[in-house]
């Protein structure tokens, strides 16, 4: 369990699964760790865009008390930026979302601009010309022994973790202070966190792709009733390509640049 230590889970799972890893579960376990992490709160909260109109409820992100202190690593950048610029505010969960998708941009562009800049897995990857130039994501020799040591740990706690958490509530609770969000790696887990970062994800693909209005991630009437869930949410993030970002106005929400005023834009 060492090596998952030292490791982010987007960290681990991009050792663990190379080439074969997805721009969506980079994002997605980065989110949530960082929740697990406290460093982030995702909360639901009751709004009401006008007396007349039935009470909705909306996840919001807050940054907390641990923000401050925290010392991200670049990968993390697409989710705290925000944040970074002013810790007060309260942003709308798929708007967030959106905005982290559209700064990491692609997997090639977030796993060699900001992944690698890790110097816990920095050197365990080919960064040459080629590597960069097609995006293949392949591990040096030092690499494949880390990988090694990941696939081991995820493996022996895929066992045994299930029991432990059964009969020694104490003894887990050691286990995943050690791990940190890398629990999420381990099969067999369910976790509603990443069921709802699942759904927000394919929205974000779908928003970005036209396939709802993009002007205003914030107006919640454009997304349905299930907005802010979490399952879905990546779905469809690594066939993407380029897409717009900021608030037109479009959907008649024109005070959307402070990420936190968006919350009573649906009618």
């Amino acid at each position: 369990m060492e090596i998952l230590a030292k490791l982010t889970p987007a960290e681990a799972y991009l050792i663990k699964n190379t080439s074969n890893s997805t721009f969506k579960e980079l994002l997605k376990l980065t989110l949530a760790d960082l929740s697990f992490k406290k460093v982030l709160k995702i909360e639901d909260r009751e709004v009401r865009s006008h007396p007349s109109n039935p009470v909705r409820v909306l996840k919001y992100v807050v940054a907390t008390e641990n923000f401050h202190a925290y010392h991200p690593k670049a990968h993390e950048e697409a989710f705290l930026s925000p944040f970074q610029k002013n810790p007060e505010l309260e942003i709308l969960f798929h708007h967030l979302i959106k905005m982290a998708y559209e700064s990491a941009r692609n997997r090639k562009r977030y796993v060699f601009k900001s992944m690698l800049k890790s110097p816990e897995i920095g050197g365990k990857f080919h960064k040459d010309f080629f590597t960069r130039l097609t995006g293949v994501i392949a591990l040096t020799s030092e690499g494949k022994k880390v990988k090694a040591k990941v696939d081991e740990a995820l493996s022996k706690l895929e066992t045994e973790l299930p029991q432990i958490i059964q009969h020694d509530k104490k003894g887990a609770l050691g286990v995943l202070e050690k791990i940190g969000g890398n629990v999420f790696l381990i099969s067999g887990l369910e976790f509603q966190l990443l069921k709802e970062l699942d759904e927000e994800l394919a929205k974000a693909h779908e928003r970005r792709s036209g396939d709802y209005d993009f002007g205003c991630s914030g107006c919640y009437t454009s997304y349905g009733d299930h907005a802010d869930s979490f399952d879905g949410a990546f779905d469809g993030v690594d066939s993407s390509g380029g897409g717009g970002s900021g608030c037109s106005g479009d959907s008649g929400c024109s005070g959307c640049s402070g990420c936190g005023g968006c919350g009573g834009c649906g009618g």
